[in-house]
């Protein structure tokens, strides 16, 4: 009986933690980050900016007892230039447009080391 209660509670802990991420995925993201660091991307033929949200529930039990449920979320941009034929990528977990343009800077510059090597 007690287990039964207890995945009952996690299915309404789940339900309501979905529903609040959902809300929330849509202001959080940072679309107009992205968009800014690919529209300043000069001296390349392609650039590429992904972001990723990545959400783990972890549930305890102890003898049938629900002892923890825990959500932990981590997120992060990823940016890919191809620069004078090489390509080059760097990624950050922060969403700051400073940031975001760094790990551009840092992708750009990755190319072009490996195009020094041709």
């Amino acid at each position: 009986m007690h287990l039964l209660s207890a995945i009952e509670q996690i299915k309404i802990i789940y339900a309501l933690r979905s529903l609040n991420h959902t809300l929330m995925a849509a202001e959080e993201l940072p679309i107009d980050g992205l968009l800014s660091v690919i529209s300043k991307s000069q001296r390349v033929t392609y650039v590429e900016a992904r972001h990723q949200i990545r959400s783990v529930t972890e549930i305890q039990f102890t003898n049938a007892e629900l002892v923890r449920i825990r959500t932990f979320e981590n997120a992060g941009s990823g940016i890919r230039v191809l620069v004078d034929g090489c390509w080059g990528f760097s990624s950050t977990n922060s969403t700051s447009s400073d940031n975001l343009e760094k790990a551009l800077s840092k992708a750009v510059a990755a190319a072009k080391v490996l195009g020094t090597t041709k």
